[in-house]
């Protein structure tokens, strides 16, 4: 089988998601069900942090911005399907 993105995927949730997956995997879950659990797994809080930086060309300042990942999104959650043979 195959996993395969629809579109551009952030970094960060793929990197989640297929971590996730193939531990799923390694437990021994079924192909289908390891990878819909990973995909649930995205909404969960995952203490990662994201930084951004603003630039204020008025005053000449930036700005950094801290802020929780949240990937309880469809368009992280919906991003990748599988491919799968039927045997």
């Amino acid at each position: 089988c195959m996993a395969v993105s629809l579109w551009d995927v952030d970094d960060e949730a793929t990197c989640m998601l297929n971590t996730r997956f193939h531990k799923n995997l390694i437990e021994g879950m079924p192909v289908h069900k390891a990878f819909m659990t990973a995909r649930e797994s995205l909404s969960e809080k995952s203490g990662a942090k994201v930084v951004s930086s603003v630039f204020n060309a008025c005053t000449l300042t930036g700005q950094i911005l801290y802020s929780e990942a949240c990937y309880d999104e469809p368009q992280f959650q919906n991003s990748f399907v599988i491919i799968d043979a039927i045997e």
